[in-house]
């Protein structure tokens, strides 16, 4: 997620402040909102009806995940690797 997208829902799921100028935004914000929850600063997606809790990577550390998933195994294939990150 785009550290702007990322900082702006995470101000207004705490702060319950709209950041951005143009209603689209806002209101695109408002929207998303509802799928997401700040807990201990950290921002987490979880779909409706579901209790589980998928931590919003900031797209500047997608690499830095990526890295500590490889290090120390297997590369096993995409499919096997995706199973295991969506695991987490």
């Amino acid at each position: 997620m785009p550290v702007v997208e990322y900082n702006a829902l995470a101000r207004y799921l705490v702060d319950h402040v709209l950041e951005g100028s143009a209603k689209s935004s806002r209101d695109s914000i408002r929207r998303k909102a509802t799928n997401f929850v700040v807990f201990n600063g950290v921002l987490f997606y979880s779909k409706k009806g579901s209790t589980k809790r998928c931590e919003v990577v900031k797209e500047g550390d997608v690499v830095g995940v990526l890295e500590k998933i490889h290090v120390g195994r297997k590369y096993l294939g995409m499919n096997a690797l995706y199973s295991d990150v969506s695991a987490r």
